[in-house]
């Protein structure tokens, strides 16, 4: 029978929003005073986490003009990590962008507004998230389907009845 047990090290941990375990290595989304040291990932079960770099078409993502970031969702696509971050200017304005992980190394790949409608929205909103068919499903006020992170046109925006808001899902059977 398991246990928890305590670790806190996860290096400039302020803040945890989600962590994710992907092809053996757990994934921290972290809200951090130093911009872009937001997702820690592990190789060793927990015990040392490292930063993945943000790059934008190649090349390290520029950060200046921002003053901290936060990543607040990850998830997942064909065994492929992907995370919400992000980033601030001191004026509390926010540039959202979607990131994949690759070789240690979180791409951007599209604008985050993109797949949240273009709205501001509050982080209470984003939930779950699971596979199913080769579509990613994803909540964030609406329940989003997503079969290719690289093409924004074509992610589903799925409304509730009644303009309701969704924070969860789950996958059962």
């Amino acid at each position: 029978q398991g246990k928890w047990q305590k670790m806190r090290n996860l290096p400039n941990g302020v803040h945890n929003f989600d962590m994710i375990e992907c092809n053996g290595k757990i994934f921290a989304g972290l809200g951090t005073e130093s911009v872009g040291k937001t997702v820690a990932v592990s190789q060793d079960g927990g015990k040392t986490f490292q930063f993945a770099q943000l790059y934008k078409d190649g090349n390290p993502y520029d950060l200046s003009g921002y003053d901290h970031s936060r990543t607040y969702e990850f998830v997942t696509l064909q065994d492929t990590v992907y995370a919400l971050i992000a980033l601030y200017r001191p004026s509390g304005s926010a540039t959202w962008g979607i990131f994949r992980y690759e070789d240690g190394k979180m791409h951007y790949m599209a604008d985050g507004k993109t797949l949240l409608d273009g709205s501001e929205f509050s982080r209470k909103y984003f939930g779950g998230d699971f596979e199913l068919n080769g579509t990613c499903y994803f909540t964030a006020r609406r329940l989003y389907a997503i079969q290719d992170f690289s093409d924004p046109s074509g992610w589903k925006s799925i409304s509730m009845p009644n303009s309701g808001k969704v924070s969860d899902a789950i996958l059962r059977d």
